[in-house]
């Protein structure tokens, strides 16, 4: 590893940067971004239930925001 891991180890700040993304605030359009909703075919039953669930759960991640 060419002594990778122990220059990596000993200055952590200096490498912070190349490994980590600077920290930013968990916002409910974020969390919404994480997760594809994969829905039922238009007009059936389940989609009209699926929309409610999804209506709820983005006014839940804005609320919790």
């Amino acid at each position: 590893t060419l002594g990778l891991l122990e220059a990596v180890v000993r200055h952590k700040d200096a490498f912070r940067p190349l490994f980590c993304s600077p920290p930013q605030p968990l916002t409910a359009d974020a969390l919404d971004q994480l997760f594809d909703i994969r829905y039922s075919t238009a007009g059936s039953n389940k989609r009209a239930e699926e929309n409610t669930i999804v209506a709820f759960w983005r006014d839940y991640l804005l609320d919790a925001e």
